[in-house]
């Protein structure tokens, strides 16, 4: 007996240093929390669970952990609602500081069953984890003891968007800037062209975005006059600029429309603004922050500002690396 005295005692020294200094802080918080949750009626109760939960917390903090474990025991049994929350974290830290790992994960379990902040919740989970791993070793003449029941864990945070309660919160889980870079192909009137594509957008509210693009169309070989019979090089710049609606996800459709602005270059013999209108949509596949983007829309541009002639229906489509940036 002498012999396990002895241990104990060292045990307890060692034991109480670990999470004295970290807990001493929480605890002052929860006391003043405590101080603020308890009714106004029943004054003389409230006064005596208050007394036992101040009195078992101050022996905590002097190092006298079995008077610690008895007022707190006290003043669970005082009132084991939320009044006694201090009290159970006491009681847990005075049982591991004892060497009573086992019952102080049977009181962890108790305290656990509570509604906890995040940060109360950590703090238990990282006790279970400590006092799991100071549980003597099971003997092999005797059958192993039913293993103490994990923690409930939170969810593990999706690395692309978070769901919140009742479903994921566009404000909360759509990114605030999206840009891509691609290429593709685009048909204007009875011109074919290659395509660079440069895009961004920028959230708003909810799914609904800002967004700001720009193509370049290169083609050649197309003859500009009846006098220039071996073609030119035409270059056909436009810039979109609208509202997209984008829902969030690793898998996100999209829908835009914008106006038009088209700027000829090159050896084109066209005037060099042209206005018109973009309507486009597709589907963006983003696991993680990274990820590709195949787009498709139907574009309305007039003929050039100074000359007379219908407006010009085209489309485009495009393959774009898209890049996800903020919450």
């Amino acid at each position: 007996m002498a012999g396990r005295s002895t241990s104990s005692s060292a045990a307890t020294t060692v034991a109480a240093a670990a999470p004295r200094s970290a807990a001493a802080l929480h605890l002052c918080g929860l006391l003043l929390l405590l101080s603020s949750l308890l009714p106004l009626g029943a004054q003389a109760q409230d006064t005596d669970v208050r007394g036992a939960v101040s009195r078992s917390y101050a022996a905590w903090q002097s190092g006298e952990h079995a008077a610690a474990r008895d007022l707190a025991r006290e003043a669970i049994a005082l009132d084991d609602g939320i009044a006694s929350l201090v009290a159970r974290r006491v009681l847990v830290l005075a049982l591991e500081a004892l060497g009573e790992p086992a019952e102080a994960l049977q009181e962890l379990d108790q305290y656990l069953a509570f509604e906890l902040t995040p940060k109360d919740r950590q703090w238990a989970e990282e006790r279970a984890v400590a006092l799991k791993a100071s549980l003597p070793a099971p003997s092999t003449a005797d059958p192993p003891p039913e293993p103490a029941p994990d923690p409930p864990s939170e969810p593990a945070s999706d690395p692309v968007d978070d769901a919140a309660p009742g479903g994921a919160d566009p404000d909360r889980t759509a990114p605030v800037l999206v840009a891509a870079v691609g290429g593709g192909f685009q048909q204007l009137g009875s011109w074919s062209y290659g395509a660079v594509d440069v895009d961004g957008s920028l959230r708003l509210v909810g799914a609904l975005r800002l967004r700001i693009g720009w193509q370049l169309g290169l083609v050649g070989g197309q003859p500009c006059s009846a006098g220039e019979p071996d073609g030119c090089v035409s270059a056909l710049n436009t810039v979109a600029i609208g509202p997209r609606a984008r829902i969030p996800g690793p898998v996100s459709p999209l829908l835009d429309a914008g106006l038009l602005v088209g700027l000829n270059g090159g050896d084109s013999p066209y005037a060099p603004v042209m206005l018109g209108l973009d309507v486009g949509g597709g589907v963006a596949f983003v696991p993680g922050p990274i990820g590709a983007r195949l787009r498709g829309a139907f574009r309305l541009l007039s003929a050039p500002i100074g000359e007379a002639g219908p407006p010009r229906p085209g489309a485009m489509v495009t393959f774009d690396l898209e890049v996800r940036v903020g919450r």
